[in-house]
């Protein structure tokens, strides 16, 4: 009898254990969804920072109510732009003094610079990691890795070539540079620091933007009135996406399309700082979805997008540099219509775009 107790006892005890272990899962669960939802939902875009290349400075843009909040030297001609969340810092590529300087992202102060001769001035990103910036430097032919915290060299990603615009593939698992007098593209690794391989190509790509897979690389060059589309699998360009410009504006240009950016649905939208044009491009069927020549000189075009925070369906935002001075918010709509929003004054000249995220 006492042996069936103690084994009764046991199938009771075993049962409370297992139950307490379901509820404990069960509570784990519920609170990491409660804490990943309120980790999708807090993290948002709270600046712009916007580089203006005339005046030796940089704006802060707030980009919901498009209002300039603050506005800081940094130094002759700057122009690429990148933000670290992870250690608060703004790094900015100064060419006029062929630095790279690092500024303070909450007080805006200057922290420390070095000196990088002959640096690409698209050819600035963040590691995935965001402790390291990678710069092109076309003398040499490497990706140069310097640490955020120190600022000084970290790696070098050799052989790449002489690379001119760079920019982070939607994965963080690659980053894509655009490589002359040798025309292609360079695909690497930036956790690795390899070169992983080489696409050449027949055409000199000047900008460059992917597709979230990165099956697709969305391609702008010199005299080509279009976006070229490599298919990245076959490490070949599979067609042209012909943009003409309106016969008011046909003269030839050596840059037709200046700045790319891909959005959700199979749109991509292209800036023509040359001919004041905005061009929307459905690429699944080749076809425009929509121009506006209202943007003075677009410069520069970025998705104001969340790093963590799902899009709204069919609905996305850009700010897009303009040659007036402004940067203009523009939203797309559900038929793929551009939709022109406020804009907001900013210093002379501006061009690049990053933004700042927070909770």
């Amino acid at each position: 009898m006492t042996g069936m107790n103690q084994c009764v006892q046991l199938r009771l005890r075993s049962r409370s254990v297992r139950r307490y272990t379901r509820l404990m899962h069960a509570w784990f669960s519920v609170a990491a969804l409660f804490c990943a939802g309120r980790a999708v939902q807090a993290r948002h875009v709270l600046d712009a920072f916007v580089v203006n290349t005339l005046d030796g400075s940089v704006s802060v843009v707030n980009p919901h109510d498009m209002q300039e909040t603050r506005r800081f030297a940094v130094g002759k001609r700057p122009y690429g732009i990148v933000v670290s969340a992870e250690t608060g810092t703004i790094v900015v590529g100064v060419e006029g003094e062929n630095k790279l300087k690092f500024f303070n992202s909450t007080s805006f102060e200057l922290m420390g610079a070095v000196s990088v001769d002959g640096m690409a001035q698209c050819g600035i990103v963040l590691t995935p990691d965001e402790k390291h910036v990678l710069i092109a430097h076309p003398p040499s032919g490497d990706l140069i890795g310097i640490a955020v915290e120190t600022r000084k060299e970290a790696f070098r990603i050799r052989e790449v070539g002489a690379a001119g615009f760079v920019r982070c593939g939607p994965s963080k698992a690659s980053v894509y540079a655009t490589t002359r007098p040798s025309p292609g593209i360079a695909v690497v690794d930036p956790v690795a620091q390899k070169l992983l391989r080489r696409i050449p190509l027949n055409v000199c790509p000047t900008a460059l933007a992917c597709v979230p897979d990165e099956s697709r690389v969305y391609l702008t060059s010199p005299w080509v009135e279009g976006i070229l589309d490599l298919d990245t699998g076959r490490a070949k360009i599979a067609r042209l996406i012909p943009l003409l410009p309106p016969p008011e504006k046909a003269s030839p240009v050596e840059v037709a399309y200046s700045s790319l950016t891909v959005l959700d649905g199979g749109l991509v939208v292209a800036a023509s700082e040359e001919r004041s044009l905005v061009d929307i491009v459905d690429v699944a069927t080749g076809k425009p979805r929509d121009r506006v020549t209202a943007v003075i000189r677009p410069a520069w075009v970025e998705r104001v997008v969340s790093p963590v925070s799902p899009p709204t369906p069919g609905r996305s935002a850009l700010l897009i540099s303009t040659g007036d001075h402004t940067v203009q918010r523009v939203e797309i709509g559900a038929d793929g219509k551009l939709i022109l929003g406020a804009k907001a004054k900013v210093g002379a000249g501006p061009r690049c775009i990053a933004f700042r995220f927070g909770h």
